[in-house]
């Protein structure tokens, strides 16, 4: 199977776009420049560099002054506050794991391409494991990047020290190139790194020589594992006219251009949500219990052990304490049943404690625990889920992964006294459990493959028996064929590992598996170790946030399948408290609510903006005056949005964002995406309603399926294009900066002496101009005759002599615009005798019952008014809608229409909110279709339901309309 991209992904293109959009102005061929600039040097680099090695780099035109300018406008946008100044070149993008940041920025690099002519793109990893997935992805990528999408082709390398002469063909192709190398590879000199050695192949230039020349655009990718000041350097030595950094976490947000951090990825369902299902052992212990979690030295040397306590009221339960040495437990605790349990010794290297004449306790280690029944049980349950899932996935081709991080490798494999590797306890439990599991329904069994050796591999980081290091293998253990084979199927062969047809469903690791690796379809992640670092819950959850693919490539949606199932052995709570403690050290506020929280809102009256910085933060003080959330933006008791008469009470104008403001406080909890896997209630089908008369009439007028065309007037497109034109901002001329540097001509080229003077020039009528009829041709699919008439009419086409680039993008911009509108105004649709998601598919899909979570859940009061007894809701102002819908007497019928019910549209499916049946003057029945919304809709969504309405006026329909808050139009 291949797996295929989605290329028009909202969130992804607004990544692009604001690192793209950086450098507007900057003309797509700076090469024509290269006579103006002849003898100077552009941004620190030299023109016509290596002549003798005919190197082809980037040349970057515009000033800072244009820079920061672009900059401070993409933040403001993006609701980040505008910085004042530059942090150098440096361009920071922040992408939660699993939300496509490797195809966002290979498509952001092929985009600049397209867009300005830069060629050159070196991409930095902080380790091997990532620097095979982000190879494995330039390759997996390129035929969706260039045959799909039209981008220019590319080549892709990979440089390490073995083969330092593949910088040579990378320098002087006249092709897109990509080099990915690891920070080792460059951080270090010449004593150390080959890459900084000349080299006789290389005409006796070293490497960096060659990459350096040709001022690439470095992209970091988890440049937070580079941030020493030896990798600064190192970075520093390639030349690069800028750097972009790709991060979910980063320690240093140089220039912060956008962040989709994890509350927005939840909140957008971009990710899978989490779902924490806890084994541990619950009552009191009958023996005495101590685990050693953890040993400090500061402020003193401490250890942190989870004891059992006894309370007040004389419960004995499990709780950690930090304890220091000579302390006696039983006095520490109030349990008598520590008597002579005193704390000896405390050591940090290793980490242990030494307790009474009972023994030294080693870091993570317990007695008198029963970690191994709580052990065998967490794989129980995660066994149990999968198979459940697999079942219920069976027809939807989605294969279902799971994956056991172990507290060791000796867990899962050991050795014999000759030293063959035989299978450890963990592998014995799974296959004895595995059997018992799939024996408990003959469906399972029909899914399941019979041999349980075959559904399980594993993958440890490194293994070593006489000198040897081997990858795991499984049962049998013998010869590297198993090992390389395991390695390649979890580490390369993701593609392979989401095939069906392979057996593989469940895999082992120690702590190998970490950013290089992760895998759309794993649906189950069983804790079996302490969370070591106070990075590692978040850390684990990443390997399966990916929302998952079908068989056939493509992309789940389906939020009630993208559901991601943890097995720990904490509680919910606990596993909640610390994976936000772990979000908080990494600078990400789960459960706060930012000052720029509210900027994304669209504005109401104009769709193509949003509330932006300023706005958002007014909000935010609003509501920390009125106590809703404190100093830090944590959420108040004050906040009560389901009170009667409850209102934000918002300054001016912005009251009228009080609904996307309440949605939003209430979408960064972090109950909102890590859920209790014990909190959740069962829907089930009301059939009296669901085979009612009622329904199959509601469901005949409103599941006609049309076909749609797009009719338009040339001369109206020409007309609204010029307007559109003519109503945008003069453009400033098109401005450098040239600086001059002193030169010295070395072995192996031309090396910077220091500056020597600046200046900014105006180049008007000093360049070639582009062929500006073929790209807008290109872009918006009009006729030259189209284009040359809008253009001459806009009586703007002399601004396109002073600033040729800008001028483009502005025209292009207008354009697309009004051919968006010009669409939607033009559909026309036709009905046709098929149905849209028949109404018997509907019914078998709603009769039986499901589990859905708590918080997503609204009780129906008058049971008769729909088809299942709960609703699942997405926002408040659904919640809203449904008590108003419930409590109103004339409404004898309404249901939430279900994700399959989708209307085709010019600018994608949509899915309509509500059916609805009303009874006036008690006889006379209106059927009726209804989306809910808060009054600020996108662009997007709003050309959608202009669409809807034409759908359902042409199946005859026509009481469609939107509902709000302010008016719910019933």
């Amino acid at each position: 199977m291949k797996i295929k991209y989605d290329s028009s992904q909202l969130f992804q293109l607004q990544a692009i776009s604001s690192i793209t959009s950086v450098f507007e102005g900057q003309p797509d061929s700076a090469d024509a420049f290269d006579a103006v600039l002849r003898s100077r040097s552009v941004r620190g680099a030299q023109v016509g560099l290596f002549d003798e090695i005919g190197a082809i780099g980037n040349n970057l035109l515009l000033d800072d002054d244009a820079i920061l300018e672009n900059v401070r406008s993409i933040q403001n946008d993006n609701g980040i506050a505008p910085v004042k100044e530059l942090d150098g070149m440096n361009f920071s993008v922040e992408m939660e794991t699993g939300t496509g940041k490797t195809y966002v920025y290979l498509r952001t690099a092929l985009e600049m391409a397209k867009l300005y002519g830069f060629s050159k793109f070196i991409i930095i990893v902080p380790s091997i494991a990532i620097k095979e997935g982000v190879k494995s992805s330039l390759d997996g990528m390129r035929e969706h990047f260039t045959r799909e999408m039209g981008y220019s082709p590319y080549e892709a390398s990979v440089y390490d020290g073995k083969n330092p002469e593949v910088v040579q063909s990378y320098a002087t192709s006249t092709m897109t190139q990509f080099m990915v190398m690891t920070i080792d590879a460059i951080r270090g000199n010449k004593n150390t790194r080959v890459i900084h050695q000349e080299r006789d192949k290389l005409n006796g230039i070293a490497p960096i020589e060659y990459l350096a020349a040709v001022n690439p655009i470095v992209i970091m990718d988890e440049p937070q594992n580079m941030e020493s000041e030896l990798s600064t350097s190192a970075i520093n030595d390639l030349n690069p006219i800028c750097t972009l950094r790709y991060s979910a976490t980063h320690t240093h947000e140089y220039n912060m251009m956008y962040r989709l951090d994890p509350v927005d990825a939840h909140r957008e369902k971009l990710v899978k949500s989490i779902v924490v299902a806890n084994a541990r052992q619950e009552g009191s212990d009958a023996k005495p219990y101590i685990k050693l979690i953890d040993v400090r030295n500061t402020p003193k040397l401490q250890a942190y052990v989870e004891v059992l306590v006894r309370d007040k009221n004389g419960n004995v339960g499990r709780k950690p304490l930090w304890v220091n040495h000579h302390d006696k437990l039983d006095i520490r605790t109030g349990n008598s049943i520590y008597e002579g349990y005193t704390i000896n010794e405390i050591s940090t290297v290793p980490a242990s404690v030494e307790v009474g004449s009972q023994g030294v306790l080693m870091l993570g280690e317990n007695w008198g625990g029963n970690e191994d029944q709580v052990m065998r049980e967490m794989i129980r349950v995660t066994i149990a889920e999968h198979i459940k899932r697999e079942y219920l996935l069976r027809d939807q081709g989605i294969k279902v992964l799971s994956l056991f991080f172990v507290d060791k490798v000796a867990s899962y494999l050991e050795y014999d006294a000759d030293g063959n590797m035989v299978d450890g306890k963990f592998a014995r439990w799974f296959d004895e459990l595995y059997q018992e599991e799939r024996r408990k329904s003959r469906f399972y069994e029909d899914i399941m493959p019979e041999d349980s050796s075959e559904v399980r591999k594993a993958y440890f980081a490194e293994m070593r028996k006489g000198g040897k290091t081997s990858f795991v293998d499984s049962k049998e253990g013998k010869g590297n064929a198993q090992d390389e084979s395991a390695y390649d199927l979890i580490m390369k062969g993701k593609e392979k590992l989401l095939d069906q047809a392979n057996p593989v469903r469940f895999i082992f690791s120690h702590s190998a598996l970490k950013e290089g690796w992760d895998n759309p379809n794993v649906f189950q992640i069983c804790m079996m170790r302490e969370s070591g670092s106070e990075n590692d819950r978040r850390q684990t959850i990443g390997r399966g946030l990916r929302l998952p693919v079908r068989q056939d490539g493509t992309r789940v949606f389906d939020e009630q399948i993208n559901q991601l199932m943890v097995v720990a052995n904490e509680s919910y709570r606990d596993f909640a408290n610390n994976l936000q403690k772990e979000y908080k050290k990494a600078g990400v506020k789960i459960g706060f609510v930012r000052r720029s929280e509210f900027a994304r809102i669209p504005v109401h009256d104009d769709p193509n903006s949003t509330l932006g910085h300023q706005k958002s933060n007014e909000v935010w003080e609003c509501l920390r005056r009125r106590s809703m959330i404190d100093d830090e933006g944590r959420v108040l008791a004050n906040f009560t949005p389901n009170n009667i008469g409850f209102t934000l009470d918002l300054p001016g104008d912005l009251q009228k964002y009080h609904a996307e403001v309440v949605d939003i406080i209430e979408g960064c909890k972090i109950d909102k995406f890590v859920k209790d896997a014990r909190k959740k209630e069962k829907i089930c089908p009301n059939k009296e309603v669901l085979y009612s008369p009622l329904l199959e009439e509601l469901w005949k007028r409103i599941s006609h399926k049309t076909t749609y065309r797009v009719a338009f007037d040339n001369g109206q497109i020409i007309m609204a294009a010029i307007g559109a034109i003519k109503s945008k901002p003069e453009l400033k001329p098109l401005r450098i900066e040239v600086k001059r540097h002193r030169v010295l001509l070395k072995r192996g080229g031309v090396h910077n002496d220091g500056m020597v003077g600046e200046a900014t020039r105006d180049l008007a009528g000093t360049f070639e101009l582009p062929d500006i009829i073929s790209e807008l041709q290109d872009s918006t699919g009009l006729t030259r005759r189209t284009i040359v008439d809008i253009l001459i009419g806009s009586g703007r086409l002399h601004e396109f002599l002073k600033n040729p680039y800008d001028y483009v993008q502005m025209v292009k911009s207008a354009i697309k615009s009004v051919l968006a509108q010009v669409v939607v105004d033009g559909v026309e649709y036709e009905k046709m005798g098929e149905r849209n998601y028949e109404l018997r598919n509907f019914q078998k899909d709603s009769d039986e019952e499901v589990e859905r979570f708590i918080d997503r859940l609204y009780q129906v009061k008058n049971q008769q008014k729909t088809v299942t007894d709960r609703l699942v809701l997405d926002s408040a102002t659904e919640q809203k809608f449904a008590e108003y819908l419930d409590s109103r007497e004339d409404i004898k019928l309404f249901l939430k229409l279900p994700s399959k019910f989708t209307i085709p549209t010019p600018v994608g499916d949509y899915n309509p909110d509500w059916a609805i049946v009303k009874e006036v003057n008690g006889v006379e029945k209106v059927y009726m279709v209804r989306e809910t919304k808060n009054g600020g809709e996108r662009e997007n969504e709003l050309h959608k339901i202009a669409c809807a309405k034409k759908h359902f006026e042409t199946i005859g329909m026509y009481d469609y309309t939107k509902s709000t808050p302010d008016d719910w139009r019933v």
